[in-house]
Formats: C-alpha cells, structure tokens, sequence
C-alpha cells in the first residue's frame, strides 16, 4: 500500500509538472530577438517600421521573405492594437479561401494562434502579448515554416 501512495504521489508530481509547462506563459520577442533568431538560422531580415514611423500604434515591423515562405512580424503599441491586427488578419484569411479548408486556432487572453489550409497553401496568424507574425506558404513548405515558428516561439 505504501508502495502504491509513492507511485501515486510521483505520478501526480509529473503530470503537474507537465500541465505547468504546457500552460506556462508565451513571452513576446522583442525585434532584436526575433532578427537575432531568424539571421542565425540564415535568413535574411528586411525592417520596413520606418514606413509605419508616423503610425502611432506601431513600433516595428520586420519583413522575412526566402523561396519558400513570407512574413511579418509587428511589434504593436499595446496588445489590444495587436489583438486587432490578428483578428482582422485571421477574418480575411477565413473570408477569403476558396472551398474546404482545414483550420486550427487557440485563443487565450495574451496568446492566439491560427491556422489555415486550402488549396495548397498554408497559413498562420499568430498573437503573442503586442506583437503578431503573419506567414504564408505552399503546403509543400508546411513543415519548414511550421519549424521557424517554433525557432522564434509563435
């Protein structure tokens, strides 16, 4: 019986100790960061905030193109700015496909993600806190940007 309390006791330590990682709060990256990550993994990072300078809810937005995908990252004034931004990009995203499409999202207060697949292309929305990343492929590179995303944890 002893035994048994012990496993249960490991167990029970375990699955905690899984659910606080799991739920642990996603961080924003700041533009550094994010240029720092993408630069090292041999991309090339273009930043176009000062054609947004006279914008006062944006602070940065950086452009990422290669062959096989695009993206942007923003770094909005506040997260309500970037809680806008996600939510009118993820509507046309969802407005604009054609046919069956196949669609993942997680929504929490300081964190949404979206998903989207139809007709060979791919795409992701993703908020974390003020900032959000837009990137879009072909289902063929679904994989390799699904990879960089989570290289810079979006």
């Amino acid at each position: 019986m002893k035994r048994l309390n012990i496993l249960l006791l490991i167990a029970l330590i375990m699955l905690t100790a899984l659910l606080l990682t799991a739920c642990a709060a996603k961080v924003p990256l700041s533009v550094e960061e994010f240029t720092s990550r993408l630069e090292a993994d041999g991309y090339t990072v273009e930043d176009y905030s000062y054609l947004y300078a006279e914008l006062p809810d944006i602070e940065s937005i950086i452009i990422v193109e290669s062959d096989i995908f695009g993206m942007e990252f923003v770094v909005f004034s506040n997260s309500d700015y970037a809680r806008q931004e996600f939510n009118e990009i993820k509507r046309d995203l969802d407005e604009n496909r054609e046919g069956t499409a196949s669609i993942s999202q997680v929504n929490t207060s300081s964190h949404n993600r979206f998903r989207i697949t139809y007709q060979g292309q791919y795409s992701v929305v993703s908020r974390i806190e003020n900032t959000v990343i837009f990137v879009f492929t072909s289902t063929e590179h679904r994989s390799a940007v699904d990879d960089i995303l989570k290289l810079v944890g979006y």
